[in-house]
Formats: C-alpha cells, sequence, structure tokens
C-alpha cells in the first residue's frame, strides 16, 4: 500500500489517501509525531479488495494430451491488476479451435466459488493438432482468457475396419 506519511489534523478533522494494487488487508496506524502533542495512537485494518473483472485466466489442460481423453480446466476471474475477483459471480462460455472438442459449456460461477472453477475431467479433444481453449464472459466478449499451444496427439487404437473383402471368397485365391 501506498500512502505513508504526516497527516496534518485541522479542527480534530485529517485525512490521507491510500492505494493499493493488490486485494489485501492493510494496517493504518495513527500515532503521534514531531511533538505535536497528540496523546492517542489508533490502528485500523483497511479491507482493499479486488476490482471489477477484468479478464479471466484458463489454464490446467494436460499438454501434450490425447485425442478422446477427458482432461481437467480452470478459470479463474481477476481484476486489472491481477487479483482474483472473488465476488465474480456470471457464466463463462469455453470454445476451441478443435471444433469436434467437447467442452463444458457454460461455466456458471456462483458467490461461493470466490473467483475460480476447476473441472476436472471435463474437455475432451477430438482431433490431432495444435489447439487453444477460450473462456469468454457470455455478457461480454472482451472479458476473456486462453490456454494456447495444447498439442493432441492421436489416441490410443480404438478399433479397425476392414473394407472390399468379398463373402464369400475362395481359399488360395487373391483379392
Amino acid at each position: 500500500a501506498t500512502g505513508d506519511g504526516v497527516v496534518a489534523i485541522t479542527a480534530g478533522v485529517g485525512s490521507r489517501a491510500i492505494n493499493d494494487l493488490v486485494a489485501e488487508t492493510v494496517v493504518f496506524t495513527l500515532s503521534e509525531c514531531c511533538g505535536s502533542g497528540f496523546a492517542l495512537g489508533s490502528t485500523q485494518d483497511i479491507i482493499f479488495d479486488p476490482g471489477p473483472l477484468d479478464h479471466f485466466v484458463v489454464s490446467g489442460i494436460t499438454d501434450p494430451t490425447n485425442a478422446g481423453t477427458a482432461v481437467g480446466i480452470s478459470v479463474l476471474a481477476r481484476d486489472q491488476f491481477n487479483n482474483t475477483q472473488t465476488f465474480f459471480t456470471g457464466d463463462v462460455v469455453l470454445t476451441s479451435d478443435d471444433v469436434a472438442a467437447t467442452l463444458p459449456t457454460p461455466v456458471t460461477f456462483v458467490a461461493g466459488d470466490n473467483g475460480f472453477k476447476s473441472l476436472p475431467a471435463s474437455v475432451i479433444f477430438r482431433t490431432t493438432g495444435t489447439w487453444f481453449v477460450r473462456g469468454e464472459l457470455s455478457t461480454d466478449a472482451t472479458k476473456f482468457g486462453v490456454q494456447t499451444n495444447i498439442d493432441v496427439a492421436p489416441g490410443p487404437l480404438d478399433h479397425f475396419d476392414l473394407t472390399s473383402v468379398n463373402d464369400p471368397h475362395n481359399a488360395g485365391t487373391a483379392q
């Protein structure tokens, strides 16, 4: 916090601006200085809450991962100074450039979430490649976050198909 210094008290009233970029509790102490004769001291906790929602942090997706494998994702609401926006409530819509991916949407934040949602085993990429997942506020596309460069490899062999087989077929003849 900034704002320390001498507070001039006139007719029993004084003021001092205090600024803080971190959402935290700061101890403010007022005591006698400079032989003023001020006889009392006082300490007060001042709580700095986070600012309004500025963006999201989308993270936690295992990288690399395999197509068809369920992986977790986390979404964190932040203010302009990167403090967790603990009072955020609303819906975050998740999208990916892997158009075949399965994503939880919307992600609904309620008061008890404190600006953080963790969704285990909730994202499934279906296509090999390098992808992103973007989370944006459902009511304001300028409030978003992205996890990028997620490498997706082929999943394990699930099955294979035989085609162009004549049935019945004579033993000893090529097809």
